[in-house]
């Protein structure tokens, strides 16, 4: 009897343990707010996680997903529940009575308003995932803001009014996205947004000597077709282009540069996924047509004269962030404003990103793990490899056993050879994925920015709607532009990554083709060497099978 409570008690554990693994797994490693997700997981009122079937927590977390974002608190809930309190509170005091209403029709219209202030409660039917309800968000606009002369904003259209930037429970999936235009500025032509096929190669990097204050440093040469222009440029090169490029092309995707680390030491292994990473860095510049325009892309690619390259560096560090709309640019001089707040889309790029980095951090940590078992692998059959070489050398004790010392060679040749093998395949996993999994990484990082911004934009809108700001209409623009842009770019990184991985890993399966095409060629030689031995240097022995006399 008490074996069978002990073997009951071990089963109850390790479905605990397997229930907690995994709301770890959903949402403390998807970095949803631990205090939020148990305020909403308390509400169903279900008792303590013993009592969940599996099927039923999994359910939980979809819905909980369905409702909230990463990196949303309770306080920030509890917070948009006083403040739609207060709009709905606002709103009863300042609306009219008609004037043929009488006031005893009035005082009987306000009894049938309920005052009670309700918490900020998801509806949601815990048995059907399919449909959950979302409440509707409140409108935080001033319907009294005026519009600039600047910013051309539709008049007298039903579907533009001042409470813009309201979502209604809007689904992406049926309703069509709501803008209007305004004007902006169009970057000039340039030698290099005249090309649609333009070649870069990055070389490996040269050490220079510095001087009497200055240590050593690694430079780049860039060569560009067809142009024929080559420049030297340093790893802080780099990472000052992309930084002056989110102040001339704001509220567009600049890809990453990894910042440098003080006092860095940089290795063989290091500096070739850093020049891996700078190539793709400048492809994916050159493959924007709007980024392809950048003043400071061409003068970083072209200026072959350092001390000319470091004063034009200095004067466009000088550049500020462009705070005006209409100072923005595009391709064709204007700019899309989002009338909606589209927070549905917003929720499911920030899900997918923060998603997508909790994978790849497990899927570089797994890498590193095949990295390691292939490297125990090749250094082991390395080992073997050298034990049979050992054991050729024994042979020649007898004179009449040279035959078995050929043997034990091309043995000794053929596991040598594989070790080499493995160890090419650490290469491999290297290239083609630690390194692309890494840059795709730091793509997500730079999409945060944008997700960030647009962020900040809607914090300094809502902040500013209710006050007649002066220039409201231009923080109405940023904010409807920067979500608009926020996820036109996302939805183009995101599709240009699937696109370039699709090669990248057709590419891998190419080389993987071709290595096996080598591994084969391993063993075919050991057979051609074995049975060339047998009868050439080993006399036939005629009580044994003879084996096979051709390959």
């Amino acid at each position: 009897m008490g074996s069978e409570y002990e073997e009951e008690d071990f089963l109850t554990e390790a479905e605990r343990k397997a229930k907690r693994k995994f709301l770890r797994e959903e949402i403390l490693d998807m970095h949803y707010d631990q205090e939020l997700f148990t305020w909403f997981f308390e509400s169903k009122e279900k008792g303590d996680i013993d009592d969940w079937t599996f099927d039923d927590l999994q359910l939980c977390v979809r819905q909980f997903k369905l409702l909230y974002r990463p990196g949303q608190s309770l306080e920030d809930i509890e917070n948009q529940a006083k403040k739609e309190e207060e709009s709905k509170n606002k709103s009863r005091q300042i609306v009219p009575s008609p004037k043929n209403q009488s006031a005893k029709d009035s005082e009987e219209k306000k009894s049938e308003i309920d005052y009670s202030i309700q918490p900020h409660t998801p509806k949601t039917n815990f048995s059907d995932s399919s449909n959950p309800q979302v409440e509707k968000l409140p409108t935080a606009m001033n319907e009294n803001s005026k519009n600039s002369e600047e910013i051309n904003q539709p008049e007298n259209d039903p579907e533009f009014d001042a409470d813009i930037l309201v979502c209604q429970d809007e689904d992406p999936r049926h309703s069509e996205e709501k803008f209007y235009e305004i004007s902006c500025r169009q970057l000039p032509e340039t030698e290099l947004s005249q090309y649609d096929n333009l070649e870069i190669d990055i070389s490996f990097p040269e050490l220079v000597q510095g001087g009497l204050f200055s240590p050593q440093y690694l430079v780049y040469t860039i060569k560009t077709s067809p142009f024929q222009w080559s420049v030297k440029r340093r790893y802080t090169d780099f990472i000052w282009l992309r930084e002056v490029m989110l102040l001339e092309i704001p509220g567009n995707f600049i890809p990453p540069v990894q910042q440098k680390k003080i006092k860095e030491n940089i290795d063989e292994e290091k500096t070739i996924k850093r020049q891996m990473i700078l190539k793709r860095f400048i492809k994916t510049l050159i493959r924007n047509p709007l980024t392809r325009k950048s003043a400071h892309l061409l003068e970083f690619l072209k200026d072959e004269n350092a001390k000319g390259f470091q004063n034009y560096r200095k004067q466009a560090s000088k550049a500020k962030k462009i705070e005006n709309i209409n100072q923005f640019v595009s391709l064709d001089g204007k700019l899309k404003c989002s009338t909606s707040q589209r927070k549905m889309e917003i929720q499911k790029l920030n899900e997918y990103i923060m998603s997508s980095e909790a994978l790849k951090k497990r899927i570089k940590k797994q890498g590193m793990s095949v990295m390691e078992d292939l490297n125990r692998l090749s250094e082991s059959l390395n080992g073997y490899a050298e034990l049979l070489k050992q054991f050729a050398s024994i042979q020649e004790i007898l004179p009449y056993n040279l035959g078995n010392k050929d043997l034990y060679l091309h043995l000794h040749q053929a596991i040598s050879n594989w070790s080499k093998h493995e160890q090419e395949k650490i290469s491999d996993i290297n290239e083609y994925f630690m390194m692309h999994f890494k840059f795709m990484y730091k793509e997500l990082d730079a999409l945060k920015e944008l997700l960030k911004e647009t962020e900040q934009n809607e914090m300094n809108f809502m902040k500013n709607a209710n006050r007649k700001a002066k220039d409201i209409e231009n923080i109405r623009a940023l904010y409807g532009n920067s979500i608009t842009q926020c996820l036109s770019e996302g939805e183009r990184v995101i599709l240009d990554s699937a696109w370039l991985s699709n090669i990248h890993f057709w590419e891998m399966a190419r080389h993987q083709a071709d290595n096996t095409i080598q591994y084969h060629l391993i063993w075919g030689f050991l057979m051609a060497k074995l049975l060339e031995t047998r009868h050439e240097k080993i006399p036939e022995r005629p009580n044994i099978p003879q084996g096979k006399k051709n390959t």
